[in-house]
C-alpha cells in the first residue's frame, strides 16, 4: 500500500455552519497526496449530513454517537487514526489556502523538517478579515534561527529558548491548524496531553523541541484561515480558573523535564500570576455587563466605553490582553 504523505485530522462537534468550507479547502488543494480523517464527536446538528455529502475516497468519517466530553481527547483520538507520514489538526471552522499543502510539502522535503508551521489569517464569524495571527516576536526571539528565503529554520533548543524569551506574549506560538508534524514524532512523544484543555498544543510543541525536532516556519504569507472570534470561541476564554490551572502546568512540566532551571521557572510563574490577575479582572468586568448591554442602547454605549478604556490600559500592560479585548468589543457590538 502506498504511503500517504499528509493526514488532515478534522474533529468536529456541531460544526454544520463551517465544516463544509473546511472540507472543500482540503479537496481543493493543489497538492493531492492526502487523506482527510473527519471525527464527528457526537454532533447533534446536521454536521453528519454535511460531511456525508462529500464523495471522495480519500475522506474517512468516524462517527461517535455520544460526544467525548472534552476537546483534547477528541483531538488525540482523531490523530490516532491518521496514516500519513505527516499529520495536522484542522479546526472545523478553519480552512486552507489552495496551495498550503504544496508549499508545506516543498519545504518539508527540501529541509527534512519534523514540524512545519506559518502565519494564519483570522476572520470573524461573517468571514470578515480580522488580523494576521502568529507570533512574530517569538520567531525573532529564537537565537539560532536561520532564514532561507521565505522559511525560518530552527532546532528544538532554539524553540525552547525562544519560547522562554517570548513567554509573556502568550503560550501559543504556532497556530494548530497551520502546523504539520511528523507522525512518528507525534507518537514518540505521546501525542496531546489529554489532561490539558487550553494549552495542549503548546505543551506538544515543547515536547517536540525537547526530542530534538527540526522546525520550519513559513514567513512569506498566510497559508491558513480561521475564525478567530465570535460565539464559537466564547468557551475558549472561560472559565479563567481552569485556563490558568493549565497555564501553571506548563512551567512545571518544563522544570520536570529539565528544559528550564529554577530561575526561568520562577520568572514564568511570576508572569502567569500577573496575567491571571489582569484577566480575572477583565472577565469579571465582562460578565458584569454581558447581560446589561442587551437591554438599552445607553447601557450598550456605556459598556463599549468602559471596555475601550480598560482595553487600552490592559493592552499597554499585557499584549496578551489584545485578543480578549477585541473579543469583548465584538461581543458588545452585536
Amino acid at each position: 500500500m502506498n504511503t500517504i504523505f499528509f493526514s488532515v485530522c478534522l474533529p468536529v462537534y456541531n460544526g454544520e455552519k463551517y465544516i463544509g468550507k473546511a472540507v472543500r479547502s482540503v479537496i481543493g488543494q493543489t497538492f493531492q497526496d492526502w487523506e482527510l480523517v473527519i471525527y464527528n464527536n457526537g454532533s447533534t446538528d446536521s454536521t453528519s449530513e454535511v460531511i456525508r455529502g462529500f464523495q471522495d475516497n480519500r475522506i474517512r468519517i468516524i462517527e461517535e454517537r455520544e460526544s467525548v466530553s472534552k476537546a483534547i481527547p477528541a483531538w488525540h483520538k482523531s490523530m490516532s487514526m491518521a496514516r500519513g507520514t505527516y499529520v495536522l489538526m484542522l479546526g472545523h471552522d478553519d480552512w486552507f489556502k489552495p496551495d498550503f499543502l504544496e508549499v508545506a510539502h516543498h519545504h518539508i522535503e527540501k529541509h527534512n523538517l519534523d514540524v512545519f508551521s506559518g502565519w494564519t489569517d483570522s476572520y470573524d464569524p461573517q468571514y470578515r478579515f480580522f488580523e494576521v495571527a502568529a507570533s512574530a516576536s517569538f520567531i525573532q526571539s529564537i537565537p539560532n534561527a536561520k532564514r532561507e528565503g521565505e522559511l525560518w529554520l530552527f532546532d528544538g533548543k532554539g524553540y525552547i529558548e525562544g519560547f522562554l524569551r517570548d513567554f509573556e506574549q502568550g503560550f501559543s506560538k504556532m497556530h494548530l491548524s497551520t502546523t504539520l508534524m511528523r507522525r512518528s514524532l507525534y507518537e514518540q512523544v505521546g501525542g496531546f496531553n489529554t489532561e490539558l484543555q487550553y494549552c495542549a498544543e503548546s505543551e506538544l510543541y515543547l515536547k517536540f523541541a525537547n526530542a530534538g525536532a527540526k522546525f520550519g516556519f513559513y514567513w512569506g504569507r498566510s497559508l491558513v484561515n480561521y475564525i478567530g472570534i465570535g460565539e464559537d470561541r466564547r468557551a475558549h476564554y472561560m472559565p479563567v480558573n481552569r485556563k490558568y490551572h493549565d497555564f501553571y502546568r506548563i512551567p512545571c512540566i518544563l522544570l520536570e523535564e529539565g528544559m528550564v532551571d529554577e530561575s526561568a521557572y520562577s520568572a514564568m510563574i511570576d508572569s502567569v500570576n500577573k496575567d491571571a490577575v489582569l484577566q480575572g479582572f477583565g472577565y469579571s468586568l465582562f460578565n458584569l455587563f454581558r447581560n446589561v448591554h442587551r437591554y438599552t442602547p445607553r447601557s450598550r454605549r456605556l459598556l463599549w466605553y468602559i471596555l475601550a478604556a480598560f482595553g487600552a490600559a490592559w493592552s499597554r500592560t499585557r499584549q496578551i490582553g489584545n485578543a480578549v479585548f477585541r473579543k469583548m468589543l465584538h461581543y458588545a457590538s452585536t
